[in-house]
């Protein structure tokens, strides 16, 4: 036995082989490991959490288990709630469970921009916002606008493109 399954809980040994290999051979995969690692992960947090034995699993406790994942980058979240996903609907498809759980897994939420955008210098930002003129209605916008761009990020080539010819000089 290797150190990775040593110290494994007895409902991952019950169930989790006999779902890799429906994995395996139905959906044509030829590794599972990322499989393996994400119910690895939920059955050792169950067992943290004193759930003994699937039939007593709620729709409470998967939808705790998720943001345990916290710590992780966004896709390894997603990857681990698919898996998790597929293995309840597989449990559900079999009879183990009576009810299908696996609704309630929440779909990781991603946005294309969630992370901040390199920004230009601090010093060309304020000569940039400094250069509106303020006094009209068309530059109060403006200045909104860069403002919310320069404090919540915008692509640099978006902001480039936007406002080419219009950028001063210098």
């Amino acid at each position: 036995m290797s150190e990775l399954h040593a110290g494994r809980p007895a409902l991952y040994d019950d169930f989790v082989p006999a779902f890799l290999d429906f994995v395996r051979y139905h959906r044509g995969r030829r590794t599972t490991h990322q499989m393996e690692n994400g119910l690895d992960k939920f059955f050792r947090w169950l067992t943290h959490r004193g759930v003994s034995d699937l039939q007593s699993l709620t729709a409470l406790d998967i939808r705790d288990f998720v943001p345990s994942l916290q710590s992780y980058r966004p896709g390894t979240i997603a990857v681990h709630a698919s898996t998790l996903r597929s293995f309840l609907g597989y449990l559900y498809f079999k009879g183990i469970l009576v009810h299908d759980l696996s609704h309630a897994v929440e779909r990781p939420r991603f946005y294309c921009w969630s992370q901040p955008s390199p920004v230009f210098d601090p010093e060309i930002v304020e000569h940039l916002l400094g250069s509106v003129y303020r006094t009209t209605a068309i530059g109060k916008r403006d200045y909104a606008i860069l403002l919310l761009a320069a404090r919540y990020g915008l692509l640099r080539n978006q902001l480039r493109r936007g406002l080419k010819g219009r950028l001063p000089q210098g």
